[in-house]
């Protein structure tokens, strides 16, 4: 028996009709592999992304005492807004002293820009030169710690003890009274700029611990969303120790994380088009701004994309999205 044309086995009418199937089933497969192939090269897609903004953490800047925490985390707070309130049981000794130290190095600096005066000298009558010279060091001693009483800078037992020291070295040169006087001295510039620069020491110590007394209510920085806040009331804190953190609600990006063979195929200014998944229906574009680093190695890699600033006022941190790179 010979073969048969399987188009011998129908009617023409049916014959035609699988034969239109045919092509129309090839045409379908060939837009599908010609669609896919499109997508794999024009396009890569990721689930994967979300919004991110700018972390801000606030840390003690002495070791205190939390006095009270006014937020908790989530809170949306505006830049300025109250935190939390510390207390720092050293600070006002801490002023006092460096107040005190402040007055004395600008009444020592008075003193070294004048030079030496000459000073009248009870000496013996055979002049015994190491007494003269401890008198005069007692009487320039003296002196200074009379201006540095007048001025709140010592105490008065101070003061007394110098004057003591002084009447004894008097004594000590005036076996046989002759007077003498020691003669004047100018400005000595080394003693000059040390003085210059004890002033500047100690304004600056005062100047921090005025800022620091500032600072014992925590506000927040930028406005944004508490985060990570790490402190109770009561609790004792070192310096530096973190206390709370503010992710700012301005300062927004994208992050969308990619597989790393993919990440090779992306750069910086890339269109890239994204649907939030609290505001479906409604397309932003961004562009690369950072793509993953060299060497970097993880399945899956972080690229940071712009948010369109015409629609800031709808992105906040953690909204989650689905993006699509355009090549």
């Amino acid at each position: 028996m010979s073969d048969t044309n399987s188009d011998d086995l129908l009617s023409p009418r049916a014959a035609f009709a699988l034969r239109v199937l045919t092509v129309v089933l090839l045409a379908i497969g060939l837009a599908l592999g010609v669609y896919f192939w499109y997508q794999n090269t024009s396009t890569l897609k990721s689930s994967d992304a979300r919004i991110q903004g700018a972390l801000y953490s606030q840390t003690a800047r002495a070791s205190g005492q939390i006095l009270e925490v006014l937020v908790k985390d989530g809170d949306v707070v505006e830049k300025g807004t109250p935190l939390l309130t510390l207390h720092f049981p050293e600070l006002d000794k801490q002023k006092e002293d460096a107040s005190a130290a402040l007055i004395a190095a600008r009444a020592l600096y008075a003193q070294v820009s004048q030079g030496r005066r000459g000073q009248p000298l009870q000496t013996g009558g055979s002049i015994d030169s190491g007494a003269v010279a401890r008198l005069e060091q007692a009487a320039q001693h003296y002196q200074k710690m009379q201006e540095l009483y007048a001025l709140g800078g010592i105490s008065a037992a101070a003061r007394d003890r110098a004057a003591s020291a002084y009447e004894q070295a008097r004594q000590a040169a005036s076996a046989t009274p002759i007077m003498t006087t020691t003669p004047n001295q100018p400005p000595d510039p080394n003693e000059v700029r040390m003085a210059q620069q004890q002033i500047q020491q100690a304004e600056q110590k005062l100047a921090a611990l005025q800022t620091l007394e500032q600072q014992k209510i925590v506000t927040a920085p930028t406005s944004g969303t508490v985060s990570l806040l790490s402190v109770r009331a009561g609790d004792s804190v070192a310096a530096g120790q973190p206390l709370l953190a503010v992710i700012s609600n301005t300062e927004l990006w994208l992050t969308v994380r990619v597989d790393t063979s993919d990440a090779p195929r992306l750069q910086t200014g890339q269109n890239v088009n994204f649907v939030l998944r609290d505001l479906p229906g409604q397309t932003f574009n961004g562009e690369v701004l950072e793509t993953a680093a060299a060497g970097a190695t993880g399945q899956r890699q972080p690229i940071k994309v712009s948010l369109p600033t015409e629609t800031q006022t709808l992105f906040r941190p953690g909204m989650l999205a689905d993006a699509e790179f355009i090549f």
